[in-house]
């Protein structure tokens, strides 16, 4: 996000802006970035690009075979449902399709408006989970949001005239922050296959004016070493249930 400037796509030029609400650029990064985490803590995932039997692809749409929905995910790992892949590289083939779905993963961003974003992120968060287990109950269901501490931003849809002065929304940090990670926090995490909740989920703080460099917030409110929502976590439960379900 430091280095990214939208392209606004009226006038063709750029924005100062690094995060765009309109725009995928930021969820499809850090859906590879997860990737590359995911491929290197999963032996098993390896494994199985190696015989050309593991795939992925970023906002995927995948149809399961007892349901009707189709669910379009930011990241999807998988079985390739074209002939078998395998890349010399070592690293997992990027498709077009699935026939099974191992892992999927739905991000999510706020940026601004935090109060206002819970009932959006709660009803799409759930509504992730809700229909990857209705479509296979095994399938790895994993949620992430990004949530921004910093203390003013600058909203691309408050700031729609050329040359108008930036517009800079305030919030009051921590607070804001805190209680929605809260909020996140009651997010049902599912213990055992049968029961309703995310079987792996994050949140991760960032500092972002939108305008400015971008940092990842490791300090509290973020999410600490131990807790259930912090990165790391994530990672390490999605690694050890992917060898329990898909040896």
């Amino acid at each position: 996000m430091s280095e990214y400037q939208h392209r606004d796509p009226h006038t063709k030029e750029l924005t100062p802006y690094r995060y765009h609400p309109r725009s995928d650029v930021a969820s499809k990064k850090l859906a590879r970035l997860v990737l590359e985490d995911l491929y290197a803590a999963i032996p098993g995932l390896q494994s199985r690009a190696a015989r050309g039997d593991a795939g992925f692809g970023v906002c995927l749409r995948f149809a399961f075979e007892n349901s009707e929905k189709e669910k379009a995910l930011d990241l999807a790992i998988g079985i390739p449902a074209q002939a078998p892949l395998a890349l010399s590289d070592g690293t997992m083939p990027e498709v077009k399709s699935l026939a099974r779905l191992f892992i999927g993963i739905e991000a999510k961003a706020t940026m601004t408006k935090h109060v206002g974003a819970k009932p959006r992120l709660w009803d799409e968060l759930s509504s992730s989970h809700q229909i990857v287990h209705a479509g296979d109950q095994q399938a790895i269901a994993c949620g992430i949001t990004v949530v921004n501490i910093a203390d003013r931003f600058a909203s691309p849809t408050r700031n729609l005239q050329p040359g108008q002065k930036l517009v800079l929304t305030k919030h009051k940090q921590p607070h804001a922050v805190e209680d929605l990670l809260t909020f996140l926090h009651r997010l049902p995490i599912r213990s055992e296959i049968g029961q309703v909740g995310f079987d792996a989920y994050c949140n991760v703080v960032v500092n972002c004016d939108n305008v400015g460099p971008c940092t990842i917030w490791t300090d509290p409110p973020a999410p600490q070493p131990g807790d259930r929502d912090e990165y790391g976590a994530f990672i390490a439960r999605i690694a050890s249930l992917f060898a329990r379900r898909f040896p």
